[in-house]
């Protein structure tokens, strides 16, 4: 099965990304992922993004790719809603086990407290 290959390229990296998929859905979809990916590792590191560039400007090929002839090539536009995405699919949580004395449980549930939320704050505090 002959793969599409989609690559990304100037919009907000300064490198070429080669994205293969099985067909021009899955390639399109990747670029999403890699898109959203780059900009939530970006933002939760601090940096700056540089402004987007324009769609005229884009070369269709990059440097190491310029002799391959390419059957179809065109520019698209990739977007994404980084912080929907990331709730989906880098905010996940996980289902931890939790092992106390049965008095402290027995008193925590009394209270209504939540362990979820007990737990998550203070290992945020803690990693902080």
């Amino acid at each position: 099965m002959e793969k599409s290959r989609c690559l990304v390229k100037g919009a907000l990296t300064e490198y070429a990304l080669k994205i293969d998929g099985r067909d021009i859905q899955e390639a399109m979809q990747m670029a999403i992922d890699c898109l959203a990916g780059y900009i939530y590792s970006e933002n939760k590191d601090g940096h700056v993004l540089p402004p987007p560039t324009s769609i005229d400007e884009i070369d269709l090929h990059c440097e190491d790719d310029e002799n391959r002839e390419y059957e179809t090539a065109f520019v698209n536009v990739i977007s994404v809603d980084v912080e929907e995405y990331a709730r989906k699919h880098f905010e996940k949580s996980v289902r931890k086990s939790l092992t106390i004395p049965k008095w402290l449980n027995d008193k925590a549930v009394a209270r209504g407290i939540n362990f979820s939320n007990i737990l998550r704050r203070v290992l945020i505090a803690e990693l902080s």
